[in-house]
């Protein structure tokens, strides 16, 4: 996790990593829950960034955070700015 404006402020540990995948023909379905935790006794304003290849397609993304679920609003990739794609929320 990296801060609003793309550095670093404040390191956010990630704890725990699980993937479940399942390959139909030549297409793979694959579920990835990251789990961070805020140490510090400080709010932590951030921006999650996951590596994507150029060629894979994100058709679902959703985030727990205290408790609220987030779930993002995707779009084509030619209509939606990085921004939109990840940060609609409710």
């Amino acid at each position: 996790l990296f801060g609003k404006d793309g550095t670093s402020l404040k390191d956010v540990p990630l704890k725990e990593i699980s993937v479940h995948a399942e390959v139909h023909h030549l297409v793979a379905d694959v579920t990835c829950k990251l789990t961070y935790k805020n140490d510090s006794k400080d709010l932590v304003e951030t921006q999650f960034v996951f590596p994507i290849d150029a060629d894979a397609a994100v058709y679902h993304f959703e985030a727990e955070i205290n408790k609220k679920r987030i779930v993002a609003k995707c779009r084509e990739r030619l209509e939606a700015s990085f921004m939109e794609c990840f940060l609609n929320t409710l």
